[in-house]
């Protein structure tokens, strides 16, 4: 009995014990999970922040590594450190310094972006910027005997033989036999905004030196010259065969047609008054080019017997006898026509005195007006 009656002391202080405590038994939960409480600090805020940019407010989320943000449609990353010092303020609008942005402004200001998210651009680069130096002439080139130093740049600009061979690394040339006053002439009229252009006077020393340096611009210039000659009507007649002469070498082939014209007509209004030596020269230019025979034949005409089968053409032209039989023929018919002057002068005047006035007054009968005596 007294065993019962000290375990129910026992008993009945701890229930004492407990009342006097008040402890609250949690819920029972009508699930078998565990319940589980979640602690919130009470001075913590939800990490949320909202930026605005251009007028449209977004919320960017923070967590704990990094951040991605709509911002006005581009993706921004930021990144927070987890191991803050406690002297480090979180980057929450709460903390913040700078008020928050008014939401009716139309952009956010740079300071309060930068709080928000931190964004790294890379810089581009610094381009080089290209000046202009002044270059040294890096090509040499010896005219008869006289030295140049020249640039490769504008030697190539007009000059096709010269950038075929700087391209093959020559950087000297030698031009033996030709004056180094003509080739300070084509130097000063390549240069970009050249004072010295090409005239009727120089045309015929540039020609050569255009042709001999492979510049197709040079020729081309060349022959406007000489078109340009041609169209005047009083050009000389030793003009004229100058031009074709150059037409023919340098294979020019408008000048080259106009000459040909222009040979014709003189023949054609000089008719036997047209000087023999001057014809003769038209033959020597033109005789040693076969594709332009046809073309000298035709404006011969008369000058060369008829009869004459192409063949025997070809065997005069090779035996260099053309010049002697177009000689021979313009002597005959000048003295046919002095003939003719000579009877028609008798026929019209009785007196000797009359008669040598006569003559000396006829056209056909100039080549002799000076044999005359009175």
């Amino acid at each position: 009995m007294a065993s019962e009656s000290s375990e129910s002391c026992f008993y009945q202080l701890l229930d004492n014990a407990f009342a006097s405590a008040n402890v609250m038994e949690a819920p029972e939960s009508d699930s078998d999970s565990e319940y589980v409480l979640d602690f919130v600090p009470p001075d913590s805020e939800t990490n949320t922040e909202t930026v605005e940019v251009g007028g449209i407010a977004r919320d960017a989320t923070l967590d704990s590594d990094s951040e991605s943000g709509e911002v006005g449609g581009h993706a921004r990353e930021t990144r927070r450190d987890t191991e803050e010092s406690e002297f480090n303020v979180p980057a929450t609008r709460a903390n913040a310094d700078v008020p928050a942005p008014d939401s009716d402004s139309e952009t956010a200001e740079e300071g309060v972006v930068a709080k928000a998210a931190t964004r790294t651009t890379e810089e581009p680069p610094h381009k080089k910027v290209k000046t202009c130096t002044k270059l040294e002439p890096d090509v040499t080139l010896l005219v008869g005997n006289e030295e140049y130093q020249e640039y490769s740049q504008a030697l190539c600009s007009w000059s096709k033989y010269f950038e075929d061979a700087l391209t093959s690394g020559t950087k000297r040339f030698e031009i033996p036999d030709h004056d180094p006053k003509e080739w300070e002439m084509i130097v000063a009229i390549t240069k970009p905004l050249a004072k010295v252009k090409l005239t009727q006077e120089n045309v015929f020393k540039a020609l050569p030196w255009f042709a001999l340096l492979c510049s197709p611009q040079g020729l081309q210039e060349c022959e406007s010259i000489l078109l340009s000659l041609l169209e005047d009507s009083s050009v000389c007649h030793d003009i004229v065969l100058d031009i074709l002469e150059a037409s023919l070498i340098f294979c020019l082939a408008e000048s080259t047609a106009k000459s040909f014209a222009k040979v014709n007509i003189i023949l054609a209004s000089a008719g036997l008054m047209v000087d023999k030596a001057w014809v003769v020269q038209f033959i020597t230019v033109v005789q040693g080019h076969q594709d332009c025979l046809d073309a000298m034949w035709d404006i011969l005409g008369e000058l060369v017997p008829n009869t004459l089968s192409g063949q025997q053409k070809n065997a005069l032209i090779e035996n260099g006898l053309l010049t002697e039989v177009v000689s021979t023929k313009m002597e005959a018919l000048h003295f046919k026509a002095a003939i003719k002057s000579v009877i028609s002068a008798v026929n019209k005047e009785r007196s000797k005195p009359s008669i040598l006035t006569a003559l000396k007054q006829d056209i056909q009968f100039s080549p002799w007006k000076n044999q005359l005596k009175d």
